[in-house]
């Protein structure tokens, strides 16, 4: 339990120390948790400590629903979102050529051109 300092029988715990009883000034600088401040006041007051609080129960564990399994149709598989070229850099254009069709684009030709030899192999 917490005692004044020896010089201020009076003074009052708080969280950030020991506290004169009529002006507030902090007399001595020292951390005190809340629970022994509470402990503090109820033994000067002479009231038995109340029982610690029970430990709340553990909340269950709820599991989300898993994501629905959409199959594919051929219309799914057939219908790709459009791709606009022209907002594709040179280095993009040849890249997703390569990497989507397997056509080698020469990226020293023109933007529109590389987009028309792209649009004419497929």
């Amino acid at each position: 339990m917490l005692k004044p300092p020896a010089y201020a029988p009076n003074a009052k715990p708080t969280t950030r120390g020991w506290v004169d009883h009529k002006t507030g000034e902090l007399l001595v600088s020292r951390k005190h948790s809340e629970r022994d401040v509470e402990e503090f006041y109820i033994a000067k007051a002479g009231a038995p400590a109340p029982a610690p609080a029970p430990a709340p129960a553990p909340q269950p564990i709820i599991e989300a629903d898993p994501e629905p399994v959409v199959e594919e149709t051929a219309e799914m598989l057939t219908e790709a979102d459009p791709v606009d070229y022209s907002a594709m850099t040179k280095a993009q254009l040849a890249e997703h050529a390569y990497e989507e069709y397997g056509i080698d684009l020469d990226t020293t030709m023109t933007k529109s051109a590389m987009i028309q030899e792209l649009e004419g192999q497929l």
